[in-house]
Parts: structure tokens; C-alpha cells; sequence
């Protein structure tokens, strides 16, 4: 099953969420980091499952890979998920797409992964790693262009060659 990229950014968002209200020295997420775990996530999930996580292609920006529906919704460098004005709509949104994706355990297991193992690392170091040389991101990227499509099946191939051990 294929997910829209809001569901993903929201299971994402609430784990965030869950961990600040667990850890006092929990940092919310930005925008630049979701963008970072959810291009992790679809590269994961094309490399195992060969097929998409989420209906939305990545694109190369100066700062990595980014999707358009999240550089969009999401002007400011924060999210406003994580300020004290969030409504009870968003609130039920966030909790509704978080408990929907997690429904499918293969799913869930990918995003687990990601989370555990790329959470804890800043949005810089995240942009670092997605900056790889000879990488998908590396491949494609011109300074002066914007919104340059970056090839699910380089992504994947990438991911499956140098990130997944999995048998």
C-alpha cells in the first residue's frame, strides 16, 4: 500500500511529539530534518520492497532532497506541530494518519528503522549524508536549477547498494 507523504510526515511527527513528552532534552523536528527522514524512509522501503512508501517524487535542492507537498505546507524552518497553538483537528489528523500507517507491520518496521537509527542526528548531518558523492542526490543536483526530479530507481539502488543489509 502506498501512503500519501502527509501520512508518513505525520507518523514522523507524532513519534517526535511522543519523545518530547518522554525526554526533556528531545528536540522537535524541522522542517529540513522531516524532509531528510522521510527521503531515508522512501529509500529504504524502494530498496526492500521495491516499491514507493509514499506518492511523492524527491527533488534536488541545495540543502538534499526534498519533496514538494512538505516544502509547501511547511514555509517557516519549524513546524508548527510543535507549537503550543496546535488544534484539536491537527491533533486527531496526527493521531488518525500515525495509528493508519501503523496498521501495516512491514511498513511500520521501515519507518521504526529510521527513526531509531536517523533520529537522533541533526538536520545538518542528516543534509550530509543525503549529500553522498556519487549519490542520488550528488547525480542530479545543479546549483542554478530548482526543482530537479531525482529517479526512484537510482534512489533505490543506491539505498540497497550502500544502506540496507537486508536478506
Amino acid at each position: 500500500m502506498t501512503y500519501t507523504v502527509q501520512q508518513i510526515a505525520d507518523w514522523f511527527i507524532a513519534s517526535s511529539r511522543a519523545e518530547l513528552r518522554l525526554d526533556d532534552l528531545a528536540e522537535p523536528l524541522t522542517k529540513m530534518k522531516l524532509q531528510k527522514l522521510l527521503y531515508f524512509a522512501q529509500g529504504i522501503n524502494l530498496a526492500i520492497h521495491n516499491q514507493r512508501l509514499f506518492d511523492s517524487d524527491f527533488y534536488a535542492f541545495a540543502h538534499g532532497p526534498i519533496t514538494r507537498e512538505i516544502q509547501q505546507r511547511y514555509t517557516g524552518k519549524d513546524l508548527p506541530e510543535f507549537s503550543a497553538k496546535v488544534t484539536e483537528q491537527r491533533e486527531y489528523a496526527l493521531a488518525n494518519n500515525y495509528d493508519e500507517v501503523s496498521k501495516n507491520e512491514a511498513v511500520t518496521e521501515v519507518l521504526s528503522f529510521v527513526w531509531q537509527e536517523y533520529s537522533g542526528y541533526t538536520a545538518a548531518k542528516l543534509r550530509n549524508l543525503s549529500h553522498i558523492p556519487n549519490g542520488p542526490w550528488a547525480s542530479v543536483y545543479r546549483r542554478d536549477e530548482k526543482w530537479i526530479k531525482m529517479s526512484d530507481q537510482t534512489i533505490g539502488q543506491f539505498f540497497k547498494k550502500n544502506v540496507v543489509e537486508w536478506d
